[in-house]
């Protein structure tokens, strides 16, 4: 018998929405270990690396 996956049955928007949130936080991580700051507080940084990962 095969194991299913709870993710074999979820919405493909909102896979596709966890892959853009992974981007974003591994550049916001990546961000905050080059250049030693935090944006993660501010909406606008984050709106912005989100619309320049897609």
């Amino acid at each position: 018998m095969k194991e299913l996956r709870t993710s074999q049955f979820r919405d493909p928007a909102s896979i596709c929405e966890d892959f853009d949130n992974l981007l974003v936080n591994h550049f916001v991580q990546e961000f905050k270990s080059k250049f030693n700051k935090d944006i993660s507080p501010n909406a606008r940084s984050i709106r912005c690396l989100r619309t320049a990962s897609l």
